[in-house]
């Protein structure tokens, strides 16, 4: 699941009550970040809870999913997107690789899994559809009903290709190659298939695929929305240098 990004983060917060279930956590910050993942989980759990009751649970769509990956290269020690790199605010696969789950008992398998990336953006198409609505290439829209590939009704990626545009950085994949374009440097290629921590960039080695895929993600940009909202310019150079930092790649035992 490919996901977009939020506003910056507000201080985290959790009950002393669940704070006390975390107390072997030495960090304080990744305590408080374990405590506020027990309340939501627990919150999750009342909401399906009240649907099973009201006998509404087996015919409605849960979908959970995260704005963004974790904020990491921020001096935020409580979140770690291993075996991911990166983080939230750049387009390395821990900023933008998310949890993605949806429950729906009387259409969709328990346990199920599909292997494609899918985008936040198809939940507005997808939704619209299950409701019965209709749409066309006349409204313009980013994403795709997800839904069909999910049931096996229809095979393959719902996607031919993904791109990603976020204050200083562009992003595009195609299959299991992923570019990334920055102001300040070539742009990198990684192969997700043999490279999932995007370690090894490999555009030196694949210069016609890399001048193609910078085509496709320069035509895309140039001919979308004039963007209205940016972060300010303090995180430019935040952003740029996140993607030179050593990350964690291995979640703690």
């Amino acid at each position: 699941m490919y996901a977009s990004f939020n506003a910056p983060h507000t201080p985290l917060q959790a009950t002393e009550a669940d704070l006390s279930l975390y107390a072997h956590i030495k960090d304080i910050k990744r305590r408080t970040y374990s405590a506020m993942v027990h309340r939501l989980d627990v919150n999750v759990g009342n909401i399906v809870k009240e649907l099973k009751k009201q006998k509404l649970f087996d015919n409605t769509v849960i979908v959970f999913l995260s704005d963004n990956g974790g904020p990491v290269a921020r001096k935020n020690p409580w979140t770690i997107n291993a075996p991911y790199r990166g983080g939230k605010g750049i387009l390395l696969e821990g900023g933008i690789r998310v949890l993605f789950i949806m429950s729906w008992p009387k259409k969709i398998k328990a346990g199920s899994t599909f292997e494609y990336p899918v985008s936040a953006l198809d939940l507005t198409p997808t939704f619209v559809e299950l409701a019965g609505g209709k749409f066309n290439a006349k409204d313009k829209m980013d994403g795709v009903n997800v839904f069909p590939y999910l049931t096996g009704d229809k095979t393959g990626a719902p996607h031919a290709d993904m791109k990603w545009r976020f204050t200083i950085s562009a992003s595009i994949r195609e299959g299991d190659w992923k570019l990334v374009r920055l102001p300040e440097r070539l742009p990198m290629l990684y192969n997700l298939k043999n490279d999932i921590t995007e370690q090894n960039d490999v555009a030196d080695q694949h210069r016609d695929r890399v001048v193609r895929m910078l085509k496709a993600l320069g035509d895309w940009d140039i001919s979308a929305p004039q963007v209205l909202y940016l972060e300010g310019d303090r995180w430019r150079r935040e952003q740029v240098n996140s993607y030179d930092v050593e990350y964690q790649l291995t979640q703690p035992e």
